[in-house]
């Protein structure tokens, strides 16, 4: 019984996290896209000139 609860505290804190790394991503790669837009926007006004 001891086994088992130490194993749902161990799933407990993986999955916790699992959560926390998971929207660290989201915001990282969100900020990533926008970047490449802001990027790809300068280099289109750089060829209208």
């Amino acid at each position: 019984k001891i086994e088992r609860e130490r194993l749902e505290q161990e799933m407990a804190k993986l999955k916790f996290n699992y959560e926390f790394s998971k929207a660290a991503l989201n915001k990282v790669e969100k900020e990533l896209a926008e970047k490449k837009q802001q990027e790809q926007n300068r280099h289109r006004g750089i060829s209208h000139r």
